[in-house]
């Protein structure tokens, strides 16, 4: 699920692109959304990184744990 991030990322960065290319044919209303989709972009990439960090984090926690639990009881 890594992959998804990187998606969130590719898409801010392409509307921000499209956005400086194109800045002055857009209206007002036309940049206004541009701008919110690259901000729910960009949260959407942060808040699914720190999620699968902290997941990963945990994960290699509860393994180290059940290892020392294992050693303990041999």
């Amino acid at each position: 699920m890594k992959y998804i991030e990187y998606v969130y990322l590719v898409v801010a960065l392409m509307i921000g692109i499209t956005l400086v290319t194109e800045f002055e044919h857009l209206t007002t209303s036309t940049k206004i959304v541009f701008l919110v989709a690259i901000a729910l972009a960009g949260f959407m990439f942060s808040f699914r990184r720190s999620q699968r960090l902290k997941f990963e984090k945990r994960f290699k926690e509860e393994l180290r744990q059940l290892e020392e639990d294992e050693q303990e009881t041999e």
